[in-house]
């Protein structure tokens, strides 16, 4: 399944024929039988939710941890497949997501699951650097769709995950946009190159890392970002759990805010108004009603 069509064709297909040199063989429900009754069954796997005959049936009882592990092989497979036309991006797994919308009763937009939304916002490209395809209706930055290519994520499946506070990050009523909260970011912060990707450097300590969405170097200064999630470092945490002593809270403080990892989406101004005004809002906030564009997805230390 190397085309994107056939990969939605296929997963949506209850019953599947195979022709081999040497055999056939016919797939259903739960396994692949050989016309010599020979019968396989795909372990419980990622590849076995995209062998549901009934799809999606098998999310109902996989767990809210293993659902999102799931939507994420999907679009990952899905995104590394070929399409002759790359504007039909949007339109050749439609129906998947139709499918996960109502099994899982939440909405989504251009490829985002409310449910999983600050989770699916951390995707990055994998190689390609081409500018984002010309949709006739322009396809949000922040989602996977407005560009060619594979895609992969940059946080594994976890619980652990504490995601932003809904009044900062949610879906505009028309799903074209995100009301986000602006924060600072790129004062004193520089990036440098380290095998395609981009190391956030404040002097000479690494702090972060950074993916960019088209592969150019570029200076922090003007940029901001917005917060979708924090993860504690897991592996610190039980290193530390064999130590012995009592630390005052302040120092516990300060050495959890060490081991977080802040996961954010890097922005920038799509517009630059020559009028500052024209883009305060009524309480005098100047970021109010600025639109922005997501430049690239990374993960900081403070």
């Amino acid at each position: 399944m190397q085309r994107a069509w056939v990969l939605q064709e296929r997963v949506l297909s209850r019953r599947t024929i195979h022709f081999t040199g040497s055999h056939v063989y016919y797939e259903c429900e739960d396994g692949v039988t050989c016309e010599q009754l020979t019968k396989l069954k795909p372990p419980f796997g990622k590849q076995y939710f995209i062998l549901d005959p009934q799809f999606p049936d098998r999310l109902y009882s996989s767990g809210y941890k293993r659902t999102f592990q799931l939507i994420q092989f999907l679009f990952v497979k899905y995104s590394a497949s070929g399409i002759t036309e790359e504007t039909d991006r949007a339109i050749a797994i439609n129906s998947l997501i139709i499918r996960i919308e109502q099994a899982l009763k939440t909405s989504s937009h251009y490829g985002i699951f409310q449910l999983f939304l600050s989770s699916l916002l951390l995707w990055k490209r994998t190689r390609d650097s081409n500018p984002p395809i010309k949709h006739k209706k322009q396809v949000p930055s922040w989602s996977w769709m407005a560009y060619s290519g594979g895609v992969d994520f940059i946080l594994e499946p976890t619980d652990q995950f504490l995601v932003s506070h809904r009044d900062n990050l949610y879906f505009a009523d028309d799903g074209r946009a995100l009301h986000i909260k602006v924060r600072n970011f790129g004062e004193g912060c520089r990036v440098e190159e380290n095998g395609g990707n981009y190391d956030i450097m404040v002097g000479t300590e690494n702090v972060g890392s950074l993916w960019l969405d088209m592969a150019n170097p570029m200076e922090l200064d003007g940029c901001n970002c917005v917060v979708v999630g924090t993860l504690d470092d897991e592996e610190e945490d039980d290193e530390e759990e064999d130590d012995e002593g009592e630390d005052d809270e302040e120092e516990d403080d300060e050495e959890e805010d060490a081991r977080r990892y802040y996961f954010i989406l890097v922005i920038r101004d799509k517009y630059e108004s020559t009028n500052q005004n024209k883009d305060e809002g009524k309480d005098g906030n100047k970021d109010r009603g600025k639109r922005y564009e997501r430049i690239g997805v990374g993960k900081v230390q403070p």
